[in-house]
């Protein structure tokens, strides 16, 4: 197992979870 490729995978998925977080924050704010 690559420690880099491990740690590269969670900062992507942590960057996909704020946007999905952000995307429904303003969608609220929309509404």
């Amino acid at each position: 197992m690559n420690g880099r490729c491990c740690q590269s995978v969670l900062i992507t998925v942590l960057i996909t979870g704020m946007l999905e977080k952000y995307a429904y924050y303003l969608r609220n704010k929309m509404l």
